[in-house]
């Protein structure tokens, strides 16, 4: 049963309070900020399958510190959201065909605290490495939305490779995938 699962259902199958599922839902944003933490200090192990995921946890790693890791340690992880929409029949559909087109711009990367996710980690020569979380998100009114999390390392500059990181993956997912636009009044 995935985090998401735990924050709606207990043991005997009724709701839980407000108070427990957002004490559940804190604890998992904790640990899913902790493991995108671990990646940008540049802690990767590759599990049975050869899929790249988030290291132990230790700062020093046997590859040594990554790109950026100095302000990750010091400054903690920028994290930036985006909204999308899509013309497939559902959601799923549209995270498939994200994690097809996330292969193309950076590593692929599989987040324990997001199993259902399309996960990349984008590296650049000049810039920060960046990593992209797009998800499908259940809202409490039972709705779904599509969102893009970029995470890099805190600094005065941060959102120029998190822009950067972006405006790749919005060239490389299929036409179908828009980013939300909210009308000006």
């Amino acid at each position: 049963m995935s985090e998401q699962e735990n924050v709606t259902n207990t043991k005997e199958g009724g709701e839980l309070s407000d108070k427990k599922r957002k004490k559940l839902e804190k604890s998992a944003a904790k640990d899913r900020r902790s493991e995108i933490r671990n990646v940008l200090l540049g802690n990767f192990s590759i599990d049975e399958q050869g899929r790249l995921c988030s290291g132990s946890g230790g700062w020093v790693t046997p590859f040594g510190f990554g790109d950026g890791a100095q302000q990750t340690i010091a400054f903690g992880v920028k994290h930036k959201t985006f909204l999308y929409r899509t013309k497939y029949k559902n959601n799923q559909q549209a995270v498939f065909n994200a994690s097809k087109a996330m292969a193309d711009i950076g590593r692929q990367l599989y987040l324990e605290t997001a199993p259902d996710a399309a996960v990349c980690y984008v590296k650049s020569m000049f810039f920060r490495p960046v990593v992209l979380i797009f998800e499908e998100r259940k809202l409490d009114d039972g709705s779904t939305r599509l969102e893009l999390s970029a995470h890099c390392g805190r600094s005065p500059i941060a959102i120029i490779p998190v822009l950067r990181a972006v405006a790749r993956f919005n060239k490389a997912v299929p036409e179908e995938i828009v980013p939300f636009k909210r009308e000006k009044k």
